[in-house]
């Protein structure tokens, strides 16, 4: 659902170049492949094949959430509230200090399970 939610904001923004990281690789190889298994999520795996047929550029990549430290706080911040959609207009607070870090190109080595 959040992919769907992402392209469709994206969309109504104006944005028509974006990159959309998944941390479950079964979801980018579902959405990615256009051969997939009937599911119970086939329904919207469709609707989200049709968005990707819109004029723009959209690229779908996996990422372990624990290798990118501001996709695994905002999707902790995201736990915390209670709205459905938030955009955030300037970064939260806790997340400039990853992202100067980010610029800087810091980076901190973690252990990630395969």
């Amino acid at each position: 659902m959040g992919v769907y939610k992402g392209l469709n904001l994206a969309w109504e923004l104006g944005f028509h170049k974006i990159i959309i990281q998944v941390d479950i690789q079964l979801v980018s190889r579902a959405i990615t492949s256009y051969n997939f298994h009937p599911s119970s999520n086939s329904d919207l795996i469709s609707v989200i094949h049709s968005l990707l047929t819109r004029q723009w550029e959209v690229k779908i990549c996996h990422f372990y959430r624990k290798g990118n430290r501001l996709a695994n706080f905002m999707a902790s911040k995201g736990i915390e509230l209670e709205e459905v959609c938030l955009v955030f207009h300037s970064p939260p607070i806790g997340a400039s200090e990853i992202l100067m870090y980010d610029m800087l190109g810091i980076c901190f080595p973690q252990m990630i399970r395969i």
